[in-house]
């Protein structure tokens, strides 16, 4: 099995065992949990719009359009990947600014769950970014070596 969806596997049964253990509903009656929280995904928020900022940066017009095919569905690959990992962290945000205002009982069981869920889960699933950026930044330089010795 590729490595990727064991990590994926991981990440969704390491979340779901913290939602179903009451996780969420302990962060929201926390004096600062939220706080924390939020800030922590304002700041991931922050590095991924940068990270995608310098993942479309385009110097290479005097290549070949094989190859900068190729690096284009590579990188739009790695775009998706991290526009998906902003609206995880944009919607965490929003059902905890939600899960403050709520008073009914029943949703907010079920909005406790669900961020319960999605602040490990979106947080682990974050911890391949540098290696992501890595790998790309590398793939870059060793294609503009390629290009230099052509």
């Amino acid at each position: 099995m590729n490595l990727r969806v064991v990590y994926l596997i991981i990440c969704f049964l390491l979340s779901g065992y913290l939602a179903m253990s009451g996780f969420g509903l302990k962060l929201a009656t926390s004096e600062s949990g939220f706080e924390r929280v939020g800030l922590i995904f304002s700041i991931l928020s922050a590095a991924i719009i940068t990270s995608m900022s310098i993942i479309g940066l385009n110097n290479r017009s005097k290549e070949d359009w094989k190859t900068m095919w190729r690096l284009g569905v590579k990188n739009a690959s790695r775009l998706a990947y991290l526009k998906l990992l902003f609206f995880l962290y944009m919607f965490t945000l929003a059902l905890m600014v939600f899960i403050e205002m709520e008073v009914c009982v029943p949703q907010t069981m079920i909005i406790g769950i669900t961020i319960g869920f999605l602040i490990p889960f979106t947080f682990l699933v974050s911890l391949p970014i540098p290696i992501i950026l890595s790998n790309f930044k590398s793939d870059q330089m060793f294609q503009d070596i390629k290009n230099a010795r052509k």
